[in-house]
Parts: structure tokens; sequence; C-alpha cells
């Protein structure tokens, strides 16, 4: 059978041709490539400069000795934590705005952080200030944000992470059924004390054992006393624990010291405040 195109070379059907935008549509897609450039670039400025203020936040936890479990004061420091960390994705993303339009970055002269600039700054851009730092705590705690999470952990309380648990045996172990939950909350949300999720769960007591009743000796000497029935130890939960957690507290109780564990908490989802507050500049 002979085909059209077997009469000769020349009348053979051509290549189809190369697909070609339309220079009308490149320039919108060029515009379009360049907008969601510099849109993640805000983001990216700001959640950086948020992050970094939160972690600082749990440095000054752990130099003033406040935890995330300690009352009030947790609360109230992770809150300034956050409000401030708001403020910095907002001047962090102005900043990034103006390199964008002027391709300078403004020069730092370590002579303008003196008191004095410093208040006077505050009162000039107040109001913004104010709203900058509302919008961020607004956000963060929509996100599922804990202000107090942001401290460090007290490895003698709960921790940090803390967001589910299970009712504890007593002084006892946890047994196969009960690891098995405190596996799928470990998986879930992760070490209690540290966030991790790497590693064997273990069921850590809270109040630990030791706080609760005591050491091995004081609880046989109790158990063997008439008066034992009148202190009843207090109800206790197993949190998912990692092994390193797990070691530091364990060293902690039997030297009678307060242990506070930093966290990681740069990349999870409350952190994109920092983000929705830096776009107010973009």
């Amino acid at each position: 059978m002979r085909l059209p195109w077997d009469r000769g070379n020349d009348e053979r059907p051509s290549a189809p041709s190369t697909f070609e935008i339309n220079p009308h549509h490149r320039q919108q897609l060029r515009a379009a490539a360049t907008q969601a450039a510099d849109m993640a670039g805000h983001a990216f400025v700001s959640i950086m400069a948020f992050s970094s203020v939160l972690s600082l936040t749990q440095v000054t936890g752990l130099a003033t000795r406040v935890s995330s479990a300690t009352p009030l004061l947790g609360s109230a420091l992770g809150a300034v934590g956050v409000g401030v960390a708001s403020i910095c994705a907002a001047r962090s993303a102005e900043v990034y705005a103006n390199y964008r339009v002027t391709g300078r970055l403004p020069k730092l002269d370590w002579r303008d952080l003196t008191q004095k600039k410093i208040v006077q700054y505050v009162q000039k851009n107040r109001d913004s200030l104010i709203m900058d730092a509302i919008i961020g705590i607004v956000v963060f705690k929509a996100l599922g944000g804990r202000v107090q999470s942001l401290l460090p952990s007290d490895l003698g309380r709960v921790g940090a992470h803390a967001r589910a648990s299970l009712p504890a045996n007593g002084a006892s172990y946890a047994d196969q059924t009960q690891r098995a939950k405190l596996q799928q909350l470990f998986k879930k949300f992760g070490c209690h004390h540290c966030g991790t999720r790497r590693g064997t769960v273990i069921g850590d007591h809270m109040p630990p054992n030791r706080i609760a009743h005591g050491s091995t000796s004081e609880i046989a000497a109790r158990s063997s006393s008439w008066w034992a029935w009148l202190r009843r130890p207090p109800l206790q939960r197993y949190y998912p624990q990692c092994q390193d957690c797990s070691g530091q507290q364990s060293s902690a109780m039997r030297h009678n010291r307060r242990i506070l564990k930093y966290h990681y908490n740069l990349w999870y989802p409350p952190v994109l405040a920092g983000a929705v507050v830096g776009m107010q500049y973009y």
C-alpha cells in the first residue's frame, strides 16, 4: 500500500512547528514569576526573623530559669516573645521591600542603638508596633501556637510539647497496650519535653515517681506504716518521652536538680504568623 507521502521526499508532511508563546503571555508569565518570587522573599525573611526571636525567647527562659511550666510568668514571657518576634518580622519585611525598590540595604550604625534613639523610634512608631504585635499574637494563637511552649521544658514537670497523655498505673511502668498508644502519641506529637519523634517511646510518669512517691525506701516505709492510707500520692499520667530526655530526667531526680531542656521550634505551623505580619509591607 502506497501512502500519500511516498510520492517523493518533497511531498512528505513537514514536522510540526515548535510551540511558541505569545509575547504578551510571555510578559505576563514573567511578571507573575517575579511577583511570586517577591512574595516568597517577603515570607522567608519574615519567618526567619520571627523564628530567630522565638529562639532568643527560649534562651531568655534558660537564662532566667523560667520554663514552660512556670505559672503566669512562663505565659507572660512567651507572649512578649511572640509580640517582639512579630515586630521584628514586620521590620525585616519593610527593609526587604525597600531593598527590592532601591537595591540597597540600610547602613547599620551601632551608635543609633542608644537608649534615647530606641525610645524615640518606639514613640514615633508606637501605633504600628502595637498593631504588628497584636496581629502576630492573634495569628500565632489561631495557628495552634501556645505562648508558654516557647519556653524551655522543665524535666521535672510536664513539657512544652505536651498535647495528650494516658492515665498511669501508679508507680508501675506502662503495659504493652499503653505503650502502643503512647507510641502513637509519640509519632503524632513527639516527646513532650523536646519534641523529637525519633527513637523508642517511654511512658513518662508526671509528676515523676520520685516526686509523687519518694525514693524506693520511702515507699517501702510508708506501705508498712499504719498512716500510709492517710497520704495518698497524686494522680499520675503517662506522657510520651524520648530516651534522651528520660535519661536526663532520671539523673536530675537522683541528684535533686532542676534541669531545663532546650527544644527546637523553628519550623512548625505557628511560625507562619511571621509571614502574615510581614505581608503588610509587600
